[in-house]
């Protein structure tokens, strides 16, 4: 059996925003990134 990939994603993220959560400078925090670019190959199709 031959393992072939079925698609290949690129994309990138032009906007993100986080928020630290605790105190002190710990590095916990929540991160929200929006993701766009296209996905290509036997399933094919773009990320807003």
């Amino acid at each position: 059996m031959k393992l072939e990939p079925l698609y290949r994603v690129r994309f990138r993220y032009p906007e993100g925003w986080s928020v630290a959560l605790g105190a002190g400078g710990s590095l916990e925090g929540q991160h929200f990134f929006l993701a766009e670019g296209r996905c290509t190959g036997r399933v094919a199709g773009r990320l807003p």
